[in-house]
């Protein structure tokens, strides 16, 4: 058994505008088929998509979560605050969303045509949203699996695409990484390459 975190710009049944939520929602499914216990994370952005028949939202006792995110050079704040919302597939595995943090309302902006999520990621900042996910990762988890699978520590992180490409720099580099993250390893998932 394997303790796995995916971390996604989107994933079905929550975010969809192509291939890559579908890899971000069926692959962690043929996870926790296969005995692993499984997380993803990928953004709350403010138009979800319908919950599919047979999921079950977790409630947190508290969902507020700090994460440690610089916006700029300028920007004097070490920290931001958001909150995590929780869903459990009927496999099994783990949803986490992150809400934009507090102060940036702007963040995870998804058209309002359900239809139109080609248009997914455009928005102001586009690179701060990620960055800003990939920090929120981890502590999203370690929030999560408190509630949810005790004593949970990954083996595997898994970022999907450029938008979770920061996920290895914050593994091995960054001091505030969780104590029960700090040996995972890290794989770097590409779905699209092009000439």
């Amino acid at each position: 058994m394997t303790n796995i975190i995916h971390v996604a710009s989107e994933a079905n049944p929550f975010s969809k505008s192509g291939g890559l939520a579908e890899v971000a929602g069926d692959l962690p499914e043929a996870q926790a088929a296969r005995g692993d216990t499984v997380f993803v994370v990928s953004p709350r952005y403010k138009n979800l998509r319908d919950i599919p028949g047979g999921w079950e939202r977790v409630e947190l006792k508290n969902a507020a979560i700090e994460v440690p995110f610089y916006d700029s050079w300028q920007d004097d704040k070490k920290s931001h605050d958001a909150s995590i919302e929780v869903y459990k597939s009927p496999k099994g595995v783990y949803h986490v969303l992150v809400s934009p943090p507090a102060d940036h309302p702007e963040y995870f902006v998804n058209p309002s045509d359900k239809d139109d999520l080609d248009k997914l990621y455009r928005g102001p900042d586009l690179e701060k949203q990620m960055a800003f996910l990939c920090r929120a990762a981890l502590p999203a988890v370690e929030k999560a699996a408190k509630s949810v699978s005790k004593g949970f520590k990954p083996d595997v992180v898994m970022g999907h695409d450029w938008q979770a490409g920061a996920m290895g720099a914050i593994l091995r580099h960054s001091p505030l990484v969780p104590t029960a993250c700090k040996k995972a390893r890290f794989i770097q998932v590409i779905h699209n390459t092009f000439d």
